[in-house]
């Protein structure tokens, strides 16, 4: 296979596209290090144990009252 490094091809755009696109690249590139360097106040954050609900949960009423309950209501 041959090398294209020195094949580079010239090509001619006017000069406003040209400057609209540097002008693009400028807004995407703010962009981009707005996101990079995107910090979330980490003080803000509170630490929430939510290992202390898993399976657990509170009912008003007595869990087998609740069953027969779902299983009478399909006949």
């Amino acid at each position: 296979m041959k090398n294209n490094k020195n094949n580079m091809e010239t090509i001619t755009i006017p000069k406003k596209e040209y400057l609209d696109m540097i002008f693009l690249f400028q807004k995407i590139k703010e962009k981009f290090d707005f996101v990079i360097n995107f910090n979330s106040d980490e003080e803000d954050k509170t630490e929430i144990n939510v290992m202390k609900y898993c399976g657990t949960i509170s009912l008003k009423e007595d869990a087998l009252e609740i069953q027969n309950k779902m299983r009478d209501e399909w006949e």
